[in-house]
């Protein structure tokens, strides 16, 4: 089944609001905080590919002494954390547990027995 182009304007209209979408997201993530430095990700894909499939410590250890030990990498519009030292897990994880931790609210378990 050929291109109809019939539909040709509407293609262009949909990969016009795609730019604009991209632009304005890409916008709104410059103005937060900054992320912790890291690998550079790819359009769309970010660091999918060099995410490791085995041994993941070892390509975790390499960017460590790259980045430092705290690094970031976006998989798929997903960012992660990696922590690469036992204080930087310990700070950020124990002594500022409050600020980082949030649990999703369970309706179920929050309401009280009848």
């Amino acid at each position: 089944m050929a291109l109809d182009y019939a539909y040709s304007p509407y293609l262009w209209i949909l990969v016009g609001f795609s730019f604009i979408y991209y632009y304005v997201s890409s916008s709104k993530s410059r103005q937060r905080l900054p992320l912790p430095p890291g690998p550079k990700p790819l359009p769309l894909l970010g660091n999918t590919l060099d995410l490791p499939l085995a041994h993941e410590y070892l390509q975790y250890a390499k960017w460590g002494e790259e980045y430092g030990d705290v690094c970031h990498i976006t998989a798929l519009g997903k960012h992660i954390i990696i922590l690469n030292s036992a204080t930087s897990c310990t700070e950020l994880l124990d002594q500022r547990s409050a600020i980082y931790s949030d649990r999703p609210s369970l309706p179920m378990m929050d309401e009280p027995d009848l």
